[in-house]
């Protein structure tokens, strides 16, 4: 399943295959056809941003899993995962807190004591 928040898909490359006959039909026009995509799949942990004013801040961890895509299905499962305007992809610290929690890594009261952390750190370097 494509949507889930225990990862982070990054799109890693694409193998491209030049048709040799769709080229010599077009004189000076070139066609290029991708024909697999493969997806790297990083695990989401507790980040250090300083541009998260509220909250935790997320990031990607090192852990990743690969998968391999034809390019129109990977284009189909992903086309609902696109979002319309910037602000979609915004997420407030409540959402970040559900995605941790959501995550079975991290207890409520885990995040609670790291966000008191971030918070006097925060503190901290708004008045030094």
């Amino acid at each position: 399943e494509i949507e889930s928040f225990d990862s982070c898909r990054l799109f890693a490359k694409a193998n491209s295959t030049v048709n040799d006959e769709e080229v010599a039909k077009t004189k000076n026009t070139k066609k290029i056809r991708f024909s697999e995509c493969q997806v790297r799949e990083y695990n989401i942990i507790i980040g250090d941003s300083p541009f998260c004013k509220t909250g935790l801040p997320l990031a990607l961890g090192s852990d990743y899993t690969e998968s391999s895509y034809d390019v129109d299905e990977y284009e189909n499962i992903r086309a609902p995962l696109r979002a319309d305007e910037a602000d979609d992809l915004y997420l407030n610290d409540e959402e970040r807190r559900e995605i941790l929690l959501s995550l079975g890594k991290y207890s409520l009261e885990e995040l609670e004591r790291y966000d008191e952390v971030f918070d006097m750190a925060r503190w901290w370097a708004s008045n030094n």
